[in-house]
C-alpha cells in the first residue's frame, strides 16, 4: 500500500549520504515519493469520513453499506488489499488520484487489471466470501466509474495476453470484464483484448461476440 511506499522512501532517504552521486536529485525524489504516498492516504481517508457522515443519517442496509465503505477506504490504498472488493477499491482510488494529478487532458490506462485482481478473486471464491455474480457486479460498478472520467480518450482496461513465462494469462476475471463490457454496452470505455497462440478458443469467440454488439 501507499503507506508502505512512504515508509520505504523514508528508509532509503535515511541511508542517503550527502557525498553520494546525484544526492540532491535522489533526495528530492525520495521526499516527493513520501509526499505523494501520504497524500494518497489522506485522499482515501476523506472518502472514509464522508461515508461515516452519511451513515449517521442512514438506516438499515444502507447504513451498514456506508460503514463498510468507510472501513474499506480507511484500509486501501494505504495498506495492501485483503480481498477482491478492496483490491478493486484500491485500483479505482489510485486511478482517480492519477487523473486529478494529470488533469482532464490525460489518458491513464489502468492496464492489465485482470492480472492484478485474479489472485484476490480466486482466494475469496474458494473461501466463500464472494460469488461470481457479486464479482461481476463489482467490476461493472468499477467500469461505470471509469466511464465518468473520460475526456481526451478512454482509459483502456487490458485483459488476456501472456504471463512472464510465455504462458496464456487468460483467467476468470478476463471473462468477467468481457461480460461487463457487453452488459454495459461498452459505455465509453476502451477494452483491449490480448490474443496469443495459446488463447482459449472460447475466450476468443466471446471477445468477438462482445465486439460485435459493442463496437461503434
Amino acid at each position: 500500500g501507499f503507506r508502505g511506499i512512504a515508509r520505504q522512501a523514508k528508509e532509503q532517504l535515511a541511508k542517503l549520504q550527502p557525498d553520494e552521486k546525484n544526492y540532491e536529485r535522489r533526495k528530492d525524489f525520495l521526499e516527493s515519493v513520501q509526499v505523494s504516498a501520504n497524500a494518497a492516504c489522506i485522499f482515501a481517508e476523506r472518502y472514509a469520513k464522508l461515508a461515516e457522515d452519511l451513515a449517521q443519517e442512514a438506516t438499515g442496509e444502507r447504513k451498514a453499506e456506508l460503514l463498510e465503505i468507510a472501513d474499506r477506504c480507511r484500509r486501501v490504498p494505504a495498506e495492501p488489499p485483503m480481498n477482491f472488493i478492496e483490491a478493486v477499491q484500491a485500483i479505482w482510488l489510485t486511478q482517480a488520484m492519477v487523473l486529478i494529478a494529470y488533469g482532464d487532458g490525460s489518458i491513464t490506462a489502468p492496464g492489465r487489471v485482470d492480472q492484478f485482481l485474479y489472485p484476490y478473486y480466486e482466494r475469496d471464491l474458494k473461501a466463500g466470501r464472494i460469488t461470481r455474480e457479486q464479482a461481476l457486479e463489482i467490476i461493472e460498478e468499477y467500469y461505470i466509474k471509469l466511464a465518468t472520467n473520460i475526456y481526451f480518450g478512454p482509459e483502456n482496461v487490458t485483459i488476456g495476453g501472456m504471463d512472464k513465462d510465455g504462458e496464456d494469462a487468460t483467467n476468470e476475471i478476463s471473462y468477467l470484464f468481457l461480460e461487463a463490457h457487453r452488459d454495459l454496452k461498452g459505455l465509453r470505455n476502451g477494452l483491449a483484448v490480448r490474443i496469443n497462440k495459446k488463447t482459449p478458443r472460447d475466450f476468443l469467440l466471446k471477445a468477438c461476440e462482445v465486439h460485435r454488439v459493442t463496437a461503434g
